[in-house]
């Protein structure tokens, strides 16, 4: 007799699985830290989202084939990939449109050169 082939698991699954080379890859090359260190534009208000946490999910986004705005929902509902990228939230798309809308040409200049 074997064992059986499949058994439940409590950790989150994700068919982006793939992308784990690239989350570490932020981490040990220590990329991640240059965009802590970056300048962004930050809002306001004491509930504004980080603004590391939003470059950082804007990426994934796009890495993972999103060319919207609107697409940077599905890291809202996919555990397992925010947890591979170590994301404690993510915005909701209207957010990344706001804060996009806050670079000038002075931010962008800066944000390029703090390098």
């Amino acid at each position: 007799e074997t064992g059986p082939l499949w058994e439940f698991i409590d950790k989150p699954v994700t068919a982006w699985g793939g992308m784990a080379p690239l989350a570490q890859l932020l981490e040990r090359g220590g990329v991640r830290d240059d965009i802590r260190r970056t300048p962004w534009p930050c809002g306001r208000s004491n509930r504004a989202a980080d603004p590391t946490e939003t470059f950082l999910a804007f990426l994934v986004t796009l890495w993972t084939g999103g060319f919207r705005f609107a697409h940077t929902a599905h890291l809202r509902g996919d555990v397992a990939l925010r947890e591979m990228f170590a994301l404690k939230s993510v915005p909701a798309p209207c957010t990344f449109t706001r804060w996009f809308n806050r670079f000038g040409p002075g931010d962008v200049d800066l944000c390029t050169s703090s390098r």
